[in-house]
C-alpha cells in the first residue's frame, strides 16, 4: 500500500471543517465514552479552584460539556483546527459558565495569553 504524502495544516483544516456536521451526528456519542475514561484517570475533580484546562481538538464539544460538569472550578480553554468545529462548540456550551474562549487555532501556535501556553508548555 503506497503511503499518502503528509497533509498541510490547511488541508486538515478544509478536511475537518468539511467534515464537522457529518462528526456532530455519527462520532461525537462514540468519542463520549473515551472523554468519561480520560477525565477519570486525571482526576478533574480534584482540581483546585482557578484551576486551568486546555483542550485542543475539541470536535463538536461533547468532551468540554462533560469537562465543565466534572470541574466546575476550572477555567476551561479550547482550540480546534476547524472553524465549523468551532462554531458547534460554542453553541453546545453557550450556557457553560465555566468555559472561558473557544478559538480556532492548531497546537503548535496557540491563540491565548502567553501566560497560558506557559502553564500548557510547564
Amino acid at each position: 500500500m503506497a503511503e499518502l504524502p503528509p497533509a498541510s495544516t490547511e488541508e486538515v483544516r478544509v478536511r475537518w471543517t468539511n467534515f464537522a456536521d457529518y462528526y456532530g451526528k455519527h462520532f461525537q456519542r462514540m468519542t463520549s465514552q473515551v472523554y468519561f475514561a480520560v477525565m477519570n484517570a486525571l482526576d478533574v475533580e480534584s482540581l483546585p479552584n482557578g484551576g486551568t484546562i486546555l483542550e485542543t481538538a475539541c470536535g463538536g464539544g461533547e468532551g468540554l460539556l462533560m469537562l465543565s460538569r466534572h470541574a466546575p472550578n476550572a477555567r476551561i480553554f479550547a482550540i480546534d483546527l476547524s472553524s465549523r468545529m468551532v462554531e458547534i462548540t460554542q453553541e453546545a456550551l453557550r450556557n457553560a459558565p465555566n468555559v472561558v474562549e473557544i478559538k480556532e487555532g492548531d497546537n503548535e501556535h496557540l491563540p491565548f495569553p502567553d501566560r497560558l501556553s506557559m502553564m500548557i508548555d510547564d
